[in-house]
């Protein structure tokens, strides 16, 4: 694998007054992007928080709520975060809760020609043929940051994530029966629980991992739409 790139995620932030990587070095940002773990929490080496820390990552779980604008309500959401090592047995964990899932591909790899590229797939795929997908394909979804997967059980009303930040989220009216999956595996709830994506951070990327999503995506027949 060659050397990871970063981003435009760093480049929009370098254009910000308050951006912490602002008049560092080359050398510095270079060794604050090596960090690979805050004490006992283990990052995806896609991603990476902002040079101040303005959070400093750790696993846990809270509750969210996301509005659906085109539906004009609400829908309860879970959110999670695990340390790397946990991230497979818990998505897989997750999804053994749905059956027949609509799969959509996430990709940001394009977003440095200010788009976002994202993959989706009308069919419906069973869990077992889906699973032999995930474990082919898990190091791209472990550790790229610009790769993520969305699981709709639409019956159930129920939609997984797993994102390019490596959070899991869960959409619908369930979110106790998946609280206990995230329980399961030593996951503690916490309504304070700082996120990566509450502050400036950074996704790393590569050619390869570019090169392994289009392979996934073609195996898989999905239809491609920039937006």
């Amino acid at each position: 694998m060659k050397q990871p790139f970063v981003t435009n995620s760093l480049r929009e932030f370098s254009r910000k007054e308050d951006c912490s990587f602002c008049r560092r070095s080359t050398e510095e940002i270079a060794t604050h992007l090596r960090i690979a773990s805050y004490g006992k929490f283990f990052l995806s080496p896609g991603i990476r928080p902002s040079y101040d820390l303005q959070v400093v990552p750790r696993e846990g779980f809270r509750y969210e709520t996301f509005w659906m604008a085109g539906k004009g309500r609400s829908v309860p959401v879970l959110v999670g975060a695990a340390t790397l090592e946990k991230i497979p047995n818990v998505f897989h964990d997750l999804i053994s809760l749905l059956g027949p899932v609509r799969v959509t591909l996430e990709s940001s790899h394009g977003v440095s020609q200010g788009r976002k590229l994202r993959r989706e797939y009308t069919r419906w795929m069973d869990l077992p043929v889906l699973e032999s997908y995930l474990l082919e394909f898990e190091p791209m979804f472990l550790r790229d940051g610009c790769s993520g997967i969305s699981l709709a059980d639409e019956t159930a009303g129920v939609e997984v994530r797993l994102d390019e930040h490596k959070l899991f989220l869960v959409y619908g009216n369930r979110t106790e029966e998946f609280a206990g999956i995230f329980r399961s595996h030593g996951m503690q709830y916490d309504m304070d629980l700082p996120l990566i994506t509450d502050g400036e951070h950074v996704h790393l990327t590569s050619h390869a991992w570019y090169r392994k999503f289009l392979k996934m995506a073609k195996r898989m027949e999905g239809t491609c739409r920039e937006g």
